[in-house]
């Protein structure tokens, strides 16, 4: 994970170094950088989100302008999304098997699921005109596409804390949609995911009497982006 996270963040510095001198967009700032608090959408009956969920994107986008009011972005971005909630997951040491049950908070502490996503986004932009100051309003439609280069999925309790990285029924690949819309270098920002969180798999009650597909589950997300 830290050797993943190091050479984006080399080639990231790199990029943006030379892009900045070859290819900035007159219209808009080269650097994004996305917060926001994520959750389950269709999560299974019982699920609790915590409120500390968190993803964190960065990112370039280039830009090819048809005029001064839009244009066609295109990029690159790492994106680290940390869900928080009462999803056990875990390992079977035996077989291999991925392990899903649903608990009480008072059989855990923490529970988070960990994982890190390289995108290709894609973004159809309209924008006002700039004001004296340099500003303009943003309407931007945007997908992007992953691949998922890490994850891994932590419990913690009181005398002890165990974390799983064999979590075969997690989907490899993501397809997300998303909006922003903002004024001058800040916009709000929402994603939905249009591929599932998972390709396989069921999740159990805490008691074990019932199941629920992990199929269902898509991960949303609201929050800020910013343009530097």
């Amino acid at each position: 994970m830290k050797i993943t996270t190091t050479l984006f963040l080399v080639f990231f510095c790199s990029l943006s170094i030379y892009a900045q001198k070859k290819f900035l967009p007159e219209h808009e700032s080269f650097i994004f950088y996305n917060v926001a608090y994520i959750a389950f959408a269709d999560a299974p009956s019982g699920t609790e989100q915590g409120w500390w969920s968190v993803s964190n994107d960065f990112g370039v986008m280039f830009e090819s302008s048809w005029s001064e009011k839009g244009g066609l972005a295109y990029g690159l971005s790492y994106s680290f999304q940390n869900f928080r909630n009462n999803h056990l997951v875990s390992t079977n040491l035996n077989t291999g098997a991925g392990l899903y049950q649903l608990a009480s908070d008072t059989s855990f502490e923490v529970s988070r699921q960990s994982y890190q996503y390289l995108y290709l986004p894609l973004e159809l932009r309209f924008r006002s005109k700039k004001n004296e100051k340099g500003r303009f309003y943003r309407f931007y439609l945007g997908a992007r596409g992953g691949v998922r280069t890490t994850g891994s999925s932590s419990i913690s309790r009181v005398n002890s804390q165990v974390r799983f990285y064999k979590l075969d029924d997690v989907s490899r690949f993501r397809a997300d949609a998303y909006l922003k819309i903002g004024y001058g270098n800040t916009s709000l920002y929402a994603f939905y995911a249009l591929t599932p969180l998972y390709d396989k798999g069921d999740i159990l009650s805490e008691d074990g009497s019932r199941s629920s597909s992990l199929q269902n589950i898509r991960p949303m997300g609201i929050g800020l982006s910013f343009m530097f």
